[in-house]
C-alpha cells in the first residue's frame, strides 16, 4: 500500500492523492525464465479509481554478468474520466515493452540499470513509442542499520495534456531499518 500527491502543477494545486493497493506473484517458470504478475487498484481523492494489472517475463541472458530480457505489459482504465483535468486520465491505456536490465554487485553496492522501448495505446487512438531508460544504486547496509538508494531515469509516453510525454527524475531515499 502506498500513498502519495499527485505530481502535476493542476493536481499539487487542487490537493489530489491517490492510495494504491495491490498485490504481487513472481514465480519461476523453468531455469533462467520467470514471470511476475501484479494486480492493483489506485484510488484518487477525486473520486477516480485505476484498477491496474502489471506483468513481466524476466529471462536471464548471461545470469554471470546480471543480464536480463525482459517483456513487460502494463494495462489500466480509469473510473472516472469526467473529472477535473488534474492528471492524465485515459479511460484504457496499454503498453508492451521490450526492455535490457543489469544488476550487479561491487563492493557491496547493488547497481541495476534498464533500457526498454515499446508500444503503447490510449483509448482507440493509434499506437505510439513508449521509452525507458533508468539506472539506480543501493549502498551496503551500514552498521547503524539504514542505507541509502539513489535512482535516475527518463521516460517518455503517453501523458497529461499530450501525446508524447517525457519525464526526468533524480530519486534520493534514505531508509532505516527497524
Amino acid at each position: 500500500m502506498t500513498r502519495d500527491r499527485v505530481e502535476t502543477q493542476n493536481s499539487l494545486a487542487n490537493g489530489i492523492y491517490y492510495t494504491f493497493g495491490g498485490v504481487s506473484i513472481e514465480q519461476q517458470i523453468v531455469e533462467r525464465l520467470s514471470a511476475i504478475v501484479m494486480a492493483g487498484n489506485m484510488y484518487f481523492s477525486d473520486t477516480n479509481t485505476r484498477p491496474t494489472l502489471k506483468a513481466k517475463l524476466i529471462y536471464d541472458l548471461l545470469p554471470e554478468y546480471g543480464l536480463t530480457a525482459q517483456l513487460r505489459y502494463r494495462q489500466y482504465r480509469d473510473t472516472n474520466t469526467n473529472v477535473v483535468n488534474n492528471y492524465f486520465n485515459p479511460n484504457d491505456y496499454n503498453e508492451t515493452m521490450i526492455a535490457f536490465g543489469a544488476r550487479k554487485r561491487i563492493a557491496g553496492w547493488i547497481l541495476i540499470g534498464t533500457a526498454g522501448v515499446g508500444r503503447q495505446t490510449v483509448n482507440q487512438d493509434p499506437s505510439t513509442t513508449t521509452q525507458l531508460y533508468e539506472l539506480a544504486a543501493t549502498s551496503p547496509v551500514a552498521s547503524n542499520d539504514y542505507y541509502f538508494k539513489t535512482r535516475a531515469g527518463y521516460g517518455k509516453s503517453a501523458g497529461f495534456l499530450c501525446p508524447n510525454y517525457f519525464y526526468r527524475y533524480i530519486m534520493e531515499e534514505l531508509i532505516f531499518l527497524f
